[in-house]
């Protein structure tokens, strides 16, 4: 009788193993799902709220994004817009930098409407960055402006 159990618990493990069910590759493929992050990070160095260039990509490449800040409570929401690449669209990183040289990073979705809201800084101007990452490799900066809540009080 033990050398069944031992036979049985042998072979369970075996299969176990040979299935390749040892740990959580995160889907079928092995690779690790993505999941959205949201990361605040103290700039080590003075961030700049100089705005940057932004790179147009190739029309079958295109995606728009739109900034807008509250007027009321000054939150950040940066919406995804859809564009001929969103396909091809692998991930997208927002970037939120704050003068006190904090900042934020969060991944917004490749679905047309997908949108990550910021806290936002009423006595302060804020620098918003989108990178795309597409699934060919190719990278650009489609999104590097200034959000000045001062700006928004004429529309209150």
């Amino acid at each position: 009788m033990r050398k069944i159990l031992i036979l049985v618990v042998l072979l369970f493990a075996v299969l176990t193993l040979s299935a390749g069910c040892t740990g959580d590759s995160g889907d079928a493929t092995g690779i690790p799902a993505a999941t959205p992050t949201s990361s605040a990070t103290p700039a080590e160095t003075s961030v700049s709220l100089t705005p940057g260039p932004t790179q147009v990509p190739p029309s079958n490449l295109a995606v728009d994004y739109t900034v807008a800040q509250d007027p009321i409570t000054a939150e950040i929401t940066v919406t995804f817009a859809g564009g001929m690449g969103q396909s091809l669209l692998d991930t997208a990183m927002v970037e939120v930098m704050y003068s006190d040289g904090t900042v934020v990073k969060k991944e917004i979705g490749d679905r047309t409407g997908s949108e990550v809201v910021f806290e936002g800084s009423k006595d302060a101007v804020n620098r918003v960055v989108v990178t795309v990452f597409f699934n060919n490799g190719a990278t650009y900066r489609v999104v590097d402006t200034l959000v000045d809540f001062s700006a928004t009080k004429s529309l209150r």
